[in-house]
């Protein structure tokens, strides 16, 4: 019941297309999809994806693979300007948070942390960008 969460029109392709983890033009919204908060998990699933299919390749090559792919994105979105509403998951820069994410994990698993002064000044300024 979308009504309950939006002014949203329900329409079939709306919801095929959210239920495919794919943004699409919510007439009067924007691009999202049918409930609100559910294009974080059009991000999540194009990340986790990319995971998935990086996994594959030499573990020395995932990072700059998905930095690769997460910045050639992030710059065919801006050099082409305008992109279909399924295609903005994949060139929006909030995609290199879920690459600093995995970079944190490979770290962490590696055993390498911050001191603790410098985690507090990476905090302090995290808060602050």
């Amino acid at each position: 019941m979308p009504r309950l969460f939006s002014t949203v029109t329900f329409n079939w392709e709306n919801a095929a297309a959210s239920y495919l983890f794919l943004l699409s033009k919510i007439p009067g919204e924007g691009i999202g999809t049918v409930v609100q908060t559910g294009w974080t998990l059009c991000f999540e699933a194009y990340f986790y994806a990319l995971f998935a299919i990086l996994l594959n390749g030499h573990r020395k090559y995932f990072l700059i693979g998905l930095g690769v792919i997460f910045a050639a994105g992030t710059i065919l979105g801006a050099v082409a300007g305008s992109v279909p509403p399924f295609a903005t998951v994949a060139t929006n820069p909030i995609l290199f948070e879920f690459l600093f994410g995995a970079v944190r994990g490979f770290l962490f698993i590696k055993g390498r942390c911050l001191p603790h002064p410098a985690a507090i000044a990476a905090v302090i300024l995290a808060l602050c960008c």
